[in-house]
């Protein structure tokens, strides 16, 4: 599965929105805060670990990984 480089920015977009939310729920004592927290890291990890992978399998070094 190949993602590009928007698709990778929105998941963790996506994930630290969801991070802060469910810290602002827990904040407020509503229930599922936890659930929220656990889901936007997960995003967050998701995004970090295909990034890797796609600065892992770049062929042309010379070129920066936001350029592809």
């Amino acid at each position: 599965m190949q993602l590009s480089n928007k698709q990778i920015l929105i998941i963790f977009l996506l994930g630290a929105v969801l991070t802060i939310f469910g810290a602002i729920m827990k904040i407020m004592h509503w229930p599922l805060a936890s659930l929220v927290i656990i889901l936007g890291m997960t995003f967050e990890a998701a995004a970090g670990v295909f990034m890797i992978y796609k600065m892992s399998k770049k062929q042309d070094k010379k070129d920066g990984f936001l350029d592809s």
